[in-house]
């Protein structure tokens, strides 16, 4: 009877040891290996939430952000992307039909659907993440306009850039038209850097959870970053220099520091004064708190993107 047992724990172990040997010769970088990759993830449709379970992290923060700027009773994909329609029938079938521009990080997919007895496309751009292929963007079928990407973003572009524009007249004359990103507190969230195109106006906004501006600049005042802070100083005025520093913690303003300098006609010298989210401060305790947050300036370039506002 012992040798039995020992027979069958050494035929169990050989065939774990086989289906691992198996799964290490597996090369995920294959078209046929993409290929079976898009029938799993169709397989799953109408079973799962696909869109958490197979789409990138990337993709999913795009659509969290847009999530989080729309009101309640605004739709933000009125259809349902994996099948490009509202609605499917019993009979829904997809495969992969074409792999196109593969890469070891990056394919498009070309899908086939039927849906209703008719033929559709859906048109996915993949990529190799957490040692699997994830869908990172839903492209147009004709090839013409956006991606979902691309919609997320200038969605989240232009809803804060109304928002700004009922707080701030200066942004209704001189409107946003490029974003960046940049993570200011490294907490692997990015906040988003708004500027207009003649560079002169701007705005960085915290996008986790609902949007809070952090900050805005105005030239000839300058922007500028250090490690879990961001800071505004130039002239503010006639006579008047300001330094406006935010702390930005979990990607959400922490606290604020303010340095302002004044030269009052009436008055010999200068005026300093320093505040602490709002309250003032003693000069010596104002210039403590501003070594500390700008000792390590962050040389960053930023990678500029257009976007369209919707009227």
């Amino acid at each position: 009877m012992r040798s039995s047992l020992l027979a069958i724990v050494a035929l169990i172990l050989q065939l774990c040891g086989l289906q691992s040997a198996r799964a290490a010769d597996v090369d995920k970088h294959s078209q046929s290996y993409l290929s079976q990759r898009i029938d799993t993830i169709y397989s799953y449709f109408n079973k799962m939430d696909l869109d958490t379970a197979f789409c990138s992290v990337g993709y999913r923060d795009l659509m969290r952000q847009a999530l989080d700027q729309m009101d309640e009773d605004d739709i933000l994909l009125d259809y349902d992307h994996w099948i490009n329609a509202q609605d499917y029938s019993e009979d829904l079938s997809a495969r992969a039909a074409s792999i196109e521009a593969l890469t070891d990080s990056t394919a498009i997919v070309k899908v086939a659907v039927r849906n209703f007895g008719k033929q559709g496309e859906v048109v996915l751009r993949m990529r190799f993440e957490r040692n699997d292929w994830y869908v990172d963007d839903f492209l147009p079928s004709d090839g013409v306009g956006e991606g979902e990407k691309e919609y997320f973003i200038r969605m989240v572009c232009t809803v804060i850039s109304k928002r700004l524009v009922q707080n701030d007249y200066a942004f209704n004359e001189t409107p946003m038209t490029k974003y960046a990103y940049v993570d200011i507190d490294g907490d692997g969230y990015n906040e988003l850097w708004l500027r207009s195109a003649n560079d002169k106006l701007g705005a960085v906004i915290s996008v986790v959870a609902s949007a809070q501006l952090l900050i805005t600049e105005r030239r000839p005042q300058k922007l500028s970053f250090y490690p879990g802070a961001v800071v505004v100083d130039g002239p503010c005025g006639l006579g008047c220099n300001t330094i406006n520093a935010v702390l930005v913690e979990k990607s959400r303003k922490a606290h604020k520091v303010q340095y302002i300098k004044t030269n009052p006609l009436e008055m010999e010298g200068a005026v300093h004064e320093y505040f602490f989210d709002g309250t003032r401060i003693s000069s010596t305790n104002g210039k403590k708190r501003l070594q500390l947050i700008m000792h390590d300036k962050r040389q960053i370039t930023p990678t500029w993107h257009n976007f369209r506002q919707e009227e």
